[in-house]
């Protein structure tokens, strides 16, 4: 019985329920709180995540996707600004990006909200193939980015060690991310970046910012 307890709890962090609350405004959205019950059991979401690399049009909703970032990355000890994925050093050396058709955004886990860096110029310009090249993860309605900064990590980080590191948050990373699109009834794929220097540009990331993978968000195609 205690185990089933917290194999609900557990999954609930990432179904993030009927209680999650956010405002959407022309800036950002922001994400408040994360309910510690309800949704699947994390054995449902493990039986349910799967990999999709071909998706359909739907929308994603703002709600959908706060519950996602804030599984991905977010706050769950707010008191210890500590989150959902482990960090070495808890230095947080990943970065995480979202591309929608119209814009682009950097999630922000100590401040609970996707911060827009880029809009499209006119409603015909689709901001994903900057990001995804001719690829079917264009047709996601939304495309996590996983960007590394290897300079976040202490002096007394073994140099040698910080890209290791990096990856291995960013696999912790998109383990929530794909147990949470398993909760909404959604997929996702985790996926090397397929041209760094592309998405560097289009996410006009700094010198030494290394984009590393791609995570398509949406329905899978039936």
């Amino acid at each position: 019985m205690a185990s089933r307890k917290m194999g609900g709890r557990w999954a609930a962090w990432f179904a993030l329920g009927w209680a999650c609350l956010f405002a959407a405004d022309a800036d950002r959205v922001r994400i408040a709180g994360a309910p510690r019950a309800g949704g699947k059991t994390l054995l449902e979401c493990l039986w349910a995540r799967r990999s999709a690399r071909q998706f359909a049009t739907d929308p994603l909703s703002r709600e959908h996707l706060a519950r996602i970032l804030w599984a991905a990355d977010g706050l769950n000890r707010p008191e210890e600004k500590k989150r959902t994925a482990p960090s070495a050093f808890t230095c947080y050396p990943v970065s995480i990006f979202v591309v929608e058709k119209g814009a682009m955004g950097r999630y922000e886990p100590a401040e609970g909200a996707l911060v827009p860096i880029r809009r499209a110029a006119t409603e015909a310009e689709d901001l994903r193939p900057l990001v995804t090249g001719p690829s079917s993860f264009a047709e996601a309605p939304a495309i996590i980015v996983l960007a590394i900064d290897p300079s976040l990590f202490p002096e007394k980080a073994e140099k040698a060690m910080r890209i290791p590191w990096a990856h291995a948050e960013c696999g912790a990373i998109g383990q929530n991310v794909s147990l949470a699109c398993a909760a909404l009834d959604l997929a996702t794929v985790f996926a090397a970046a397929m041209d760094p220097a592309r998405i560097r540009q289009a996410l006009g990331l700094a010198e030494g910012i290394e984009p590393v993978y791609l995570m398509p968000v949406g329905k899978p195609k039936a």
